[in-house]
């Protein structure tokens, strides 16, 4: 009788038998739910309201939603699987592949300038946020903005110059400041131009308006101070993102960021521009 039941169950064991089944149940129920998962975090890249890029840790692209391919102009096999960095512009390099090192828990933001397949530049906010081995790009176009910025520059430019006539001031007088020069930096006021040591530096609206304002006296700027001028906003809601900007400046302007000697660090106040 022993010997009938153990050649039955070598034959159940033979035929696939009963755990065979249930391992096999659990396989396919794993494998559906995998695909809903996969459908699920589809719709969520696809619906996301803004451009949004997944790539791994070495920044090369995993994943692209729409908006993200219509903002660059480009089509999915032309950017999954390249790097991140063939997509800004060379001089922000170094900026994008810091920002994943500075990642906080709310994520981490800095403007750059961005290049679309056409070869046209423009200015976007980068939001990165860490998942489990990815990070998620957010990306957003500050073109309009950046030029209605402009656009408000020039005109306090111009009433400006008009005052300094009402006043009865000589027209030259107002010219002088034009070109402001501070150091080896040279800051067109009219143009929003930035020279360092001769050659033209791309700085965006928030970096500009921060350095002008280090340009305006030779001395510390509390960081508060800076970020009302560079947001030109009074309320601040966290005056140590200042220090993010500096970074992004110093990255720019310096020849070697890690050891500035244009923008320095006063403790316990802030930052001044040595001239």
């Amino acid at each position: 009788m022993a010997a009938a039941t153990e050649t039955a169950g070598e034959a159940r064991r033979d035929t696939g038998g009963p755990g065979v089944d249930h391992d096999f149940d659990e396989l396919v129920s794993r494998r559906e739910a995998f695909r809903l998962e996969a459908e699920r975090y589809r719709a969520l890249v696809e619906l996301a309201p803004v451009a949004l890029v997944v790539t791994d840790t070495s920044l090369r692209v995993l994943d692209a939603n729409a908006a993200a391919l219509r903002l660059l102009e480009v089509d999915p096999s032309s950017v999954l699987g390249r790097p991140l960095a063939v997509h800004v512009d060379l001089s922000d390099h170094r900026a994008l592949k810091a920002l994943p090192s500075r990642i906080g828990t709310s994520g981490t933001s800095v403007q750059v300038w961005m290049r679309r397949r056409t070869g046209a530049t423009f200015e976007a906010e980068l939001t990165v946020r860490r998942g489990r081995d990815e990070l998620y790009w957010y990306m957003r176009d500050r073109t309009a903005e950046a030029r209605a910025e402009t656009r408000v520059r020039k005109a306090d430019a111009e009433r400006g110059r008009t005052v300094l006539v009402l006043q009865g001031r000589q027209l030259d007088q107002g010219g002088k400041e034009e070109v402001r020069r501070l150091g080896d930096i040279e800051l067109d006021l009219l143009r929003h131009e930035v020279r360092v040591a001769g050659r033209p530096v791309r700085l965006t609206p928030t970096e500009y308006r921060l350095l002008v304002k280090l340009g305006e006296s030779d001395r510390a700027f509390g960081r508060r101070e800076l970020l009302e001028a560079a947001w030109d906003a009074v309320f601040v809601p966290d005056a140590r993102s200042c220090d993010v900007h500096v970074a992004n400046l110093r990255r720019k302007i310096e020849d070697d960021p890690r050891r500035p000697r244009r923008v320095l660090t006063v403790r316990g106040v802030g930052y001044r521009l040595v001239r």
